[in-house]
């Protein structure tokens, strides 16, 4: 008989929403699991045991005997069975005894699954997840309190179940482990991967065209005439409102002048079958989506000293800012939202290029209630930026002030389209964003500061902010990110997502850099299929700092996958991507192993204090329920040894052993 064991673990990685996967291992003749709680833990959450093999003769052996015991509030004991691509089958409960004795439990497939047997479903493993409940949905650990389950067995019969006699011992074995690849990073180690994201970014901003078309190519420059016929660099048009405007025939291409720079008020709206590029010798054609705020006379300072408002009114709904950047990168602005109750949002610690400080929650009249050195506030009841300048008028302080506000730069509302070559620059939404795309490809493009612009006031306390570099909405197929370069963004740089069913198939990003973002490479999805999904050899650094780092909620990562428990996974690949120095996780949110994302050979380097992840190991269990799994060898050692990352070399620094690092760097390399 095949015989299945997970030994113990402790309790942060089995309380709290989640536990740990573990993988079948042949034993002593018996399938046990060990676990035990610390000691004075407090969770007010169903307590999660979880034991997971891949094996499980359940036709043979499908009664279980477990062994518990516990000195807290909980009164009955939940437990489900389910396959390890989420389904479910039937939950059985008992009732529990909290006299800190050893006792035993008899389950039955056959009581779980209403008499129906084994469910035919057998071949994607089995995971037995074990929740102790209290009242309602509450437990109190008491000080000293624990839940310890010492034994698992599985039984050919009821009567050998019932006859199980009681383990000999109150020992807690330590939880199965993997060796890892866990070494300092010293500034050799640091450096080399600096530099490879710094030739990786010239490789990128230094691409030459290389497209060709079938059809009529057609020229674009900001020197042109829209009275041209387009079809020579001798005789290009001039604007995006004329390229809208055409219709194309399928094979044909546009080519923006190298070195050009367009402002624009509407986004660059694709066609089917049509291929956007660049002509020419120099920098990448520039499209600036932002407003240009220079200039002492577009500022008057308000009846608050040191507040300033824009004299030209912005719809505050439609085209509602996201960001102020000043000199090309040199600083930005901080947002202030308001909250129902009348309040500002408590963003925490900010950094605003030039300075950090720290902003807190309090009542936000108008505004007045601005204090921090360059926060801002989009009035809706009046339209008007308000921006606070402790240097005085901004339009003499700086050079240049660009403001990004509501809206797309280049929107993919087709298929079958090649973008290449382009540099966005101050989209408050998507730098390119697109719904259901179809054969698309988007390569060798420079995207800075986009998003921060609200999503939505409708039914939330404040304004949801958002904001992605480049991002398809809907169905994904034959979707290919390559060669891009993405830096200060609100929120993601590279996704695909979608909040209800969807199909993501043949989706690859690869050769991409993302820094200064919240998340670099995100799969977010409401339920549906995910296959072929590969994300591999992108270079990620500093998430979750720069302009992203004002968020509210402070999660900055390299990964973020998020998918519904009804998703179905095929062949999904995250490997070879090099990830340095996110501000809180490398992973979030990430349903990983076999039949999830395949995590493999990736590269980390993170501080101490951080964490590999906020965790989903098994999707069954539900979307956003994560374990917060430190950045520790200790702690790697259990992911790893569970396929939550195969391979991976993990570097780690001392905390603040990089100092201002994020900062100065922010400071030098990202200009407008």
């Amino acid at each position: 008989m095949p015989v299945y064991s997970a030994k113990s673990i402790s309790a942060k990685h089995l309380i709290g929403g989640v536990g740990i996967r573990f993988k079948a291992v042949e034993a002593d003749g018996k399938a046990y699991y060990h676990g035990v709680s610390e000691p004075g833990v407090y969770r007010y959450n169903p307590i999660n045991f979880l034991f997971c093999t891949t094996e499980v003769d359940l036709v043979n052996y499908p009664y279980f005997c477990i062994e518990y015991r516990t000195n807290s509030k909980c009164e009955v004991l939940d437990i489900t069975l389910g396959t390890q691509n989420g389904e479910s089958w039937l939950k059985n409960r008992s009732k529990m005894a909290a006299d800190g004795e050893w006792h035993k439990e008899f389950f039955s497939i056959y009581d779980m699954t209403g008499g129906a047997g084994v469910p035919e479903k057998n071949d994607t493993g089995v995971y037995i997840n074990i929740k102790p409940f209290g009242t309602g949905s509450l437990i109190v650990l008491a000080e000293q309190g624990y839940f310890d389950i010492r034994y698992i067995g599985c039984f050919t019969s009821a009567d050998e179940a019932k006859e199980h006699v009681f383990t000999d011992t109150d020992e807690v074995l330590e939880a199965p482990k993997a060796d890892v690849f866990w070494q300092k990073a010293d500034k050799g180690v640091i450096s080399k991967y600096m530099n490879e994201t710094d030739a990786l970014i010239d490789e990128i901003l230094s691409s030459p065209t290389t497209v060709d078309v079938t059809g009529r190519r057609y020229y674009v420059s900001s020197t042109g005439d829209d009275n041209n016929d387009g079809l020579s660099p001798d005789a290009p048009w001039k604007s995006m409102e004329k390229v809208n405007g055409f219709e194309f025939e399928k094979g044909d291409g546009v080519f923006f002048k190298r070195g050009d720079i367009w402002r624009i008020e509407i986004e660059l709206r694709t066609q089917s079958g049509v291929t956007y590029s660049a002509y020419g010798a120099g920098a990448k054609p520039k499209i600036i989506a932002s407003a240009d705020g220079s200039g002492e006379d577009k500022w008057i300072e308000t009846e608050y000293p040191g507040v300033y408002a824009y004299t030209k009114k912005i719809p505050a709904v439609k085209r509602n800012v996201g960001t102020v950047v000043f000199d090309g990168g040199r600083a930005w602005g901080i947002k202030v939202l308001k909250k129902t109750n009348g309040n500002r949002l408590d963003n925490g610690t900010v950094f605003n290029g030039i300075e950090s400080y720290s902003i807190s929650e309090r009542p936000l009249k108008d505004h007045g209630g601005l204090v921090g050195d360059l926060e801002f506030y989009h009035n809706r009841d009046d339209d008007t930026l308000y921006l606070c300048s402790k240097e005085g008028n901004p339009g003499k302080r700086f050079k240049s002030i660009e403001i990004s506000r509501k809206g797309l730069a280049v929107y993919m509302n087709s298929e079958d389209i090649v973008i290449d070559n382009l540099e966005i620059v101050g989209a408050g939404t998507h730098g390119i964003g697109g719904q259901s795309v179809k054969n698309v490809t988007v390569q060798y493009c420079v995207l800075k500061w986009i998003g921060g612009t609200v999503q939505t006031f409708e039914n939330r306390e404040f304004g949801l902010r958002y904001g992605n570099a480049i991002e398809s909405y809907g169905n994904a197929e034959n979707f290919t990110i390559r060669y891009c370069y993405a830096s200060q963004v609100y929120d993601c740089c590279y996704t695909v997502q979608c909040g209800s069913k969807a199909t993501f198939k043949d989706v690859h990003m690869y050769k991409n850099v993302a820094e200064f973002c919240n998340t670099g490479l995100e799969i977010w999805q409401g339920g549906g299929l995910l296959e072929n999904m590969n994300l591999h050899d992108n270079y990620t650094r500093f998430s979750g700092y720069g302009y992203s780092h004002q968020r509210p909620r402070k999660d900055g990562n390299f990964f973020y996958g998020a998918s519904n428990t009804s998703s179905t996974y095929i062949n999904n690949n995250v490997c070879g991507n090099v990830n340095c120095f996110s501000s809180k996780y490398a992973l979030l949110a990430a349903a990983t192993g076999p039949k999830q994302y395949n995590f493999h050979d990736n590269l980390y380097i993170l501080e101490k204090g951080k964490y590999i992840g906020g965790i989903t190991p098994n999707p069954g269990i539900g979307r956003g329920r994560m374990v917060d799994v430190e950045y520790t060898e200790e702690e790697l050692s259990y992911a790893v040894y569970n396929g939550i990352e195969r391979g991976g070399r993990f570097y780690y620094t001392e905390p603040e052993l990089l100092g201002n690092m994020y900062d100065l760097y922010t400071v030098q390399k990202q200009k407008v």
